[in-house]
């Protein structure tokens, strides 16, 4: 049996890798939740105060739900071409339903801390898969 030099190359570089580039770089996903949060606060206390008309709530929410739901739609729209029916689809349906009756800011809430969620979850799932790879490097090679 012959001794075959170990590769670690392929480490990290997975098909499924999940990475988002944009406008904002690698954090794009993270930076359109902070948005996402941001505009929904805006929003809640323009509300909240009730001295301004409450269409410019309404705008803001509808911004909020732009910016927190952009790569949940990317994603369902994704898994349902695959037939897959995944978690992204679900909380699309319940944000579109808070629209429905009317509770534009418990939509925009939903949809800021999935994405924010998703973010953070990818952040920590990149930086892992890069410690696992920089780990494999050290790993003596095989002669």
């Amino acid at each position: 049996m012959e001794n075959k030099p170990h590769d670690n190359s392929s480490i990290g570089n997975e098909q499924n890798e999940h990475v988002h580039q944009g406008i904002f770089g690698p954090n794009n996903e993270l930076i359109f939740s902070i948005i996402s949060g941001t505009l929904l606060g805006i929003g809640f206390i323009l509300d909240f105060l009730g001295q301004i008309s409450s269409w410019v709530s309404l705008a803001l929410y509808l911004a909020a739900y732009f910016f927190g739901g952009y790569f949940t739609v990317k994603e369902a729209i994704e898994s349902l071409m695959k037939c897959s029916f995944e978690i992204d689809f679900l909380m699309l349906i319940a944000a579109i339903g808070a629209g429905f009756l009317g509770k534009w800011a418990e939509g925009a809430l939903l949809l800021f801390l999935f994405s924010l969620g998703h973010a953070v979850e990818h952040f920590a799932m990149n930086r892992a898969r890069k410690s696992i790879a920089a780990l494999a490097d050290l790993a003596p090679q095989v002669p």
